[in-house]
């Protein structure tokens, strides 16, 4: 239930990266999960073990963490749509490295928490980290899969909603 629970903030943005680039690709939609489940088990090991030596010292500001990646990629994301609004302008947007990799830290955020908070749990390990990488894998392949269909429809919207969703993703982080 961890997994899925974490997997869901891959596959919103999964959805919105789609959007942005239009053009579906079986290659980026694998790294894109890859990215995901990376990210989120490799945080959620790092809270785990961090957890004796930084709890008080990261609970301070990981939330503001979040919400600054967020907020700065939705805004970046809606004020490339409004440039793009020229019909001649819709194309598929590449994304960078540095986005995906911002994007994987920022959702990974939350991993990092519950595994700060994982030995309360008392459940194994070895199959809550396989279930962490497993559902953000197939939650962030299938969200580009949805994102890229509806991207290509071409409806002007979609850019502006991926990137305000971007932007509610980081004020719940900050929130909750």
């Amino acid at each position: 239930m961890i997994g899925f629970t974490l997997a869901v903030d891959s596959f919103l943005i999964s959805i919105s990266l789609g959007v942005i680039q239009k053009k579906y690709s079986t290659k980026i939609a694998l790294l894109t999960g890859l990215n995901f489940g990376f990210y989120q088990v490799l945080f959620f090991l790092f809270g785990i073990l961090l957890h004796f030596f930084a709890q008080h010292y990261i609970a301070t500001f990981d939330r503001w963490i979040a919400f600054s990646i967020l907020m700065f990629i939705g805004i970046k994301m809606i004020l490339e749509a409004r440039k793009n609004d020229k019909p001649q302008c819709l194309h598929s947007s590449k994304i960078s490295f540095l986005t995906y990799l911002m994007l994987g830290v920022a959702v990974s955020i939350d991993a990092f928490a519950v595994g700060f908070t994982f030995h309360t749990l008392h459940i194994p390990l070895m199959g809550t980290s396989l279930s962490v990488f497993g559902f953000s894998f197939v939650f962030g392949f299938i969200g580009l899969q949805i994102g890229t269909f509806f991207g290509k429809k071409e409806i002007p919207i979609l850019p502006y909603l991926a990137g305000i969703l971007l932007c509610v993703l980081g004020v719940t982080a900050l929130l909750f």
